[in-house]
């Protein structure tokens, strides 16, 4: 503990003006811990994360129609945008309490997962059907799982893009921040990264479907819909976040964090940026 107290009192001498000394103390010992993130939550919460958007893409053509308010403005979109911004929630929590590599991986764990489960329910989805079989049935599961490879493919470039934005704003503004306001944090980087997912995602999987003047109405109706359910989703992230960094012992400050969005790697660095800084205040 002493050899510990004095080697931050070393970084402290070097970078106290940049950072917070807490913030530095909490990261050194992040560092200094053996192997892997051990967590009792984490793992939840990836399956929630992988489950929320495989159940968007299965009910993405799910539409609604609905005035607003006094006024005569018709909006047009998925049903499941209600429901979308869940994931980006959940990115945000991680990427809160257990850092941006995690989310990261996770993000790219979710990839994979959906690239397995597209092929292969799309591929059984076509394969031959016994002919004493109802032919309508296997009509329906070609027409849900015949249009996922699609989907996949728009999934994958816009959730990676926004995502990776959703996760990047979070960590970034929580070194500048001090760990404060997370809401603002986390509201600013669901926004940001719901604008670059429909901007990528819609006009890929609409193309086919609708001309490009009812793909402007929904993409802007798609957006204003998240824009409102990402309110009191905020509230749900606010006690999670507090709840983990309790339970979990961890709040994670990526601080020398490597944000190259095609790494897939949470072991730590065979040297942490602030035993640099001992060493070379030891030199």
């Amino acid at each position: 503990m002493k050899e510990m107290t004095g080697r931050f009192n070393l970084i402290k001498k070097v970078i106290k003006k940049k950072y917070d000394p807490d913030i530095l103390l909490n990261q050194f010992e992040h560092h200094e811990s053996k192997g892997l993130i051990q967590s009792n939550w984490l793992m939840l919460i990836a399956m929630m994360y992988m489950m929320f958007p495989m159940m968007t893409g299965l009910l993405l053509y799910k539409m609604i129609s609905f005035n607003i308010p006094f006024t005569n403005i018709t909006l047009t979109a998925p049903l499941t945008n209600i429901i979308a911004p869940i994931s980006f929630c959940l990115c945000n929590i991680v990427a809160e309490v257990y850092g941006y590599r995690v989310a990261r991986n996770m993000t790219w764990g979710f990839q994979i997962s959906s690239f397995t489960f597209v092929m292969v329910s799309a591929g059984m989805a076509n394969f031959p059907t016994n002919a004493n079989i109802d032919h309508l049935d296997s009509i329906a599961y070609t027409h849900l799982f015949g249009f996922m490879p699609v989907i996949f493919l728009a999934g994958f470039l816009a959730s990676l893009t926004g995502e990776t934005i959703n996760a990047y704003i979070v960590s970034k503004l929580k070194t500048k921040m001090k760990g404060k306001d997370y809401w603002k944090r986390s509201f600013q980087a669901t926004v940001t990264g719901e604008f670059f997912y429909i901007l990528i995602a819609y006009p890929i999987i609409f193309f086919t479907k609708v001309d490009w003047s009812h793909l402007l109405l929904i993409m802007a109706s798609s957006f204003l819909i998240k824009f409102t359910v990402i309110i009191p989703y905020l509230f749900v992230e606010c006690i999670a976040v507090d709840f983990l960094k309790t339970s979990e012992g961890v709040d994670h400050y990526d601080i020398g964090t490597n944000y190259n969005p095609f790494q897939f790697s949470v072991r730590k660095c065979k040297e942490s940026p602030l035993l640099k800084v001992v060493n070379k205040v030891k030199e």
